[in-house]
């Protein structure tokens, strides 16, 4: 059965659904001002399609938007970084000439001083649903480095932190906000999120700080930092934490696919989208009856 994964998440592909083709960039035959015959051909891109496995209606929502690359992710690699966040002060970037050699560290970081804050410029940067608020429910992840050990890090290490909510969080309110699910390098628990993040509606909409908690401040690294305006279900963070390990999620609307069709063993850049959906009166394994809210997902995948 074929496999797909769409930044490290497997997607419920239906067997025998998984199409491919090539597609000419350019003629494969021109004729010339003498008559004469020749190529503009400049590259093949390949565009697969397929079906989705019926998902249950949330889900498949969810699924949907992951898919699409309703995401928005912000490196932190460089200077040019910087012009997604405001650049308050203790805002500095460091070039990846100082990278740590620890897994996941992949190029440069932003750092942001002792109780500070950088917060996303949500209202024009990030993708937001129409009348979107914290309370619709959220992602947010980023790879977080500090060389105390006193908010839950240890000392000198990155680690990939990704919480969960359908609220709203303002940083130094509490260390570990109730509704929010905190997981460290995929294992759920509480890590002082609170402490230095924030998915706010108005003011330091969503960012991150320097630590800033019972009267101790100081500066933290970030890299990789990814919002998403919906919950993903728990059973999606071991998957994105493995991928997160190796490598940075696509910006917006790209996403990363891998999988049995793809002759690269690294993923491949791919813009998706759904082209149809399909609903289906039926009763998913697990589920205690049948339900007319399940749907199956057409979908189109091109190579980028």
């Amino acid at each position: 059965m074929t496999f797909l994964k769409i930044n490290g998440v497997t997607i419920p592909v239906a067997a025998d659904s998984f199409e491919e083709e090539s597609i000419a960039i350019g003629d494969i035959f021109n004729m010339g001002i003498t008559g004469g015959g020749f190529g503009s051909q400049s590259a093949t891109k390949r565009r697969w399609t397929f079906q989705t496995t019926p998902i249950e209606r949330v889900e498949a929502e969810k699924f949907r938007q992951w898919i699409e690359g309703r995401q928005q992710v912000f490196p932190l690699a460089d200077t040019a970084s910087l012009s997604i966040i405001k650049s308050g002060d203790g805002v500095s970037m460091t070039g990846s000439s100082l990278a740590y050699s620890t897994p996941g560290k992949h190029d440069g970081y932003a750092q942001v001083g002792s109780g500070t804050m950088a917060s996303a410029l949500m209202r024009n940067k990030l993708y937001l649903p129409n009348g979107w608020t914290p309370t619709t429910g959220w992602t947010h992840g980023v790879w977080s480095y500090r060389t105390i050990a006193s908010d839950g890090t240890p000392a000198d290490a990155w680690y990939d932190y990704v919480a969960t909510g359908a609220i709203e969080v303002t940083r130094g309110s509490a260390a570990n906000p109730v509704g929010v699910t905190q997981y460290r390098d995929g294992v759920a628990g509480s890590y002082s999120w609170g402490n230095w993040s924030s998915v706010r509606n108005s003011g330091d909409l969503v960012g991150f700080g320097g630590y800033r908690a019972g009267g101790l401040a100081a500066a933290k690294n970030y890299e990789d930092f990814f919002f998403l305006p919906y919950e993903i279900p728990s059973t999606w963070i071991a998957e994105l934490t493995t991928f997160r390990q190796s490598y940075t999620m696509g910006l917006a609307p790209v996403v990363k696919a891998t999988g049995d069709w793809f002759v690269e063993s690294d993923p491949i850049n791919v813009i998706c989208r759904v082209r149809a959906t399909k609903q289906l009166n039926a009763k998913l394994r697990g589920a205690s009856s049948h339900s007319a809210a399940n749907r199956i997902f057409s979908v189109e995948m091109m190579e980028q």
